[in-house]
């Protein structure tokens, strides 16, 4: 029986298909031409249609093939119904996407109908004007349907992305929501090893990038680092930056840590990472949406030691100790002020620009005689490029009370005396750090999409004819794509029948 993905964008339901039943959809449509190249490049078996939904006649393509719809995956755009949009939806015509589900039933005919149907959407689709009207309709044409709203992270996605999603069938077989596989770290279910912890933010970082220090021109970020970088910063993006540091970093009980280990390794050196942590991936942090940035250190005007140097090289002496703490910041204007590292990281939009990593460079205070020669030598700070204590301790006043949200409404113990030189300092199981510097940078299109739920081998930079793919439009396909593993655990749990068949069996027939 024929898979057809009606919506197939760059192909992340297509991709959760292929990794639930073996094998890659039929038939892909898509009236964006970028998109469907990508899509082609990591689906190439696939027929793909480059055209409007409403110009294709499915029916066609299945008489001509002498088989019927097995599966057919909608995701018709959701622009126009998303609260995300900002505005109030405007286009009666591209909210009126759905009615093609109708139209391709009709093509197909009752001997090539689909037996499955799964639609995915924003949750207010169900706002949608048409949707009793819609939903009448399929039950006329013999299907029975259900509908639940399904977070990315409880099925093994390491971001938070909910969707409402819509699933009919024809064939007299029951509809089956999966059962969650993911869950958060103090939920019962993980304790006891029901479920596996939700992926996080930490997991999907390259810590190779740098992450430029929020206090430096973007002249100088492109004299340290070869980068562009947006400096200054608007004043909200300070004013939520501030917050994040106060509560994931300075208030928080057990702060996301990173440090360079003897073994020229990046480890956390908190309890997230025994209650975090999967157990065929322990070799890497796994810490949700607060990002850190940990990237090479830069002093003198060049970066003198990798990521990867052994911690001896990094630190110079064994009575201080270099570490990160990162949080992820949220721009998109509803007041959230961020996510922890150890939580998955909130939904990918076209844009990118929602989230961005924001990563604090600390350095222990041990040993009380020797703090000034600690504190203000040049340091090779692992988030940004030099010691800007000073400027982080302005920066935490200038913001201290000035409307940063219920974060910053107790005292602001963290600005310490005189003892401190005045420095924003935090205490870390019994050992006090004194903020150097603070970075900050947008997600890599790569991480991008590994949030989203897709492998580091899904190509995102070229399309099928080699031609490369822009930044912005891979960040855009990103964002419109279905999550792989949500797309996965629906299919697997009412496509069974889909699966390809063991090489030796198709062999046989």
């Amino acid at each position: 029986m024929l898979i057809v993905d009606s919506f197939a964008g760059g192909g992340g339901a297509s991709t959760g298909i292929e990794m639930a039943l073996g094998r890659s959809p039929d038939i892909a449509i898509n009236h964006d031409e970028i998109a469907l190249s990508m899509h082609y490049a990591n689906h190439p078996d696939t027929l793909h249609l480059h055209d409007n939904v409403w110009q294709v006649d499915l029916g066609d393509h299945a008489r001509r093939r002498g088989e019927r719809v097995g599966l057919l995956w909608a995701s018709p755009d959701c622009t126009h119904f998303s609260k995300a949009r900002g505005g109030k939806p405007t286009s009666p015509r591209v909210r009126g996407l759905a009615w093609c589900v109708v139209k391709f039933v009709r093509q197909l005919g009752p001997r090539r109908k689909p037996l499955v149907i799964i639609l995915e959407n924003v949750e207010e689709f169900r706002t949608w004007e048409d949707w009793d009207p819609w939903c009448k309709e399929m039950r006329a044409l013999g299907y029975r349907m259900e509908w639940r709203e399904l977070r990315a992270c409880d099925y093994g996605a390491p971001t938070i992305r909910k969707r409402l999603f819509i699933i009919l069938r024809c064939d007299g077989q029951k509809i089956v929501w999966p059962e969650p596989t993911h869950g958060k770290p103090d939920d019962p279910r993980v304790l006891d090893g029901t479920l596996k912890p939700w992926r996080t933010a930490a997991e999907i970082i390259d810590w190779s990038v740098p992450c430029p220090s929020i206090f430096d021109s973007a002249e100088e970020i492109k004299a340290k680092f070869g980068i562009r970088a947006k400096r200054p910063l608007a004043e909200a993006t300070l004013k939520r930056i501030a917050a994040g540091i106060k509560r994931y970093v300075l208030d928080a009980e057990e702060p996301f840590i990173i440090n360079l280990t003897h073994g020229g390794r990046l480890e956390p050196s908190s309890a997230p990472l025994r209650t975090v942590t999967t157990a065929n991936r322990g070799e890497k942090a796994i810490v949700v949406p607060s990002l850190v940035a940990v990237a090479h250190g830069y002093s003198g005007g060049k970066r003198d030691y990798p990521i990867d140097a052994p911690y001896g090289t990094i630190t110079k002496s064994q009575d201080k100790a270099l570490v990160v703490a990162s949080f992820m910041a949220q721009h998109n204007g509803n007041g959230v002020i961020g996510r922890a590292a150890d939580m998955p990281v909130s939904t990918v939009t076209t844009s990118g620009a929602q989230t961005q990593l924001v990563a604090a460079s600390m350095l222990s205070l041990k040993g009380s005689d020797r703090r000034d020669a600690q504190i203000t030598e040049p340091l090779n700070t692992v988030c940004a490029g030099g010691t800007h204590a000073a400027l982080v301790a302005a920066f935490m006043v200038k913001y201290y009370g000035a409307g940063v949200g219920q974060t910053l409404a107790e005292p602001f113990h963290t600005v310490t005396t005189k003892e401190r030189f005045g420095l924003v300092t935090a205490s870390i199981d019994g050992t006090d750090y004194v903020i150097t510097d603070i970075g900050m940078r947008m997600l890599t299109q790569r991480e991008l999409y590994r949030a989203q739920g897709f492998s580091d081998d899904y190509v995102i930079d070229q399309g099928a004819d080699g031609r490369p793919i822009s930044k912005t439009a891979q960040v855009d396909k990103c964002g419109n794509s279905v999550s792989p593993p949500m797309a996965a655990a629906l299919a697997d749990a009412n496509c069974g029948f889909l699966k390809a068949a063991p090489a030796a069996e198709s062999a046989v027939r």
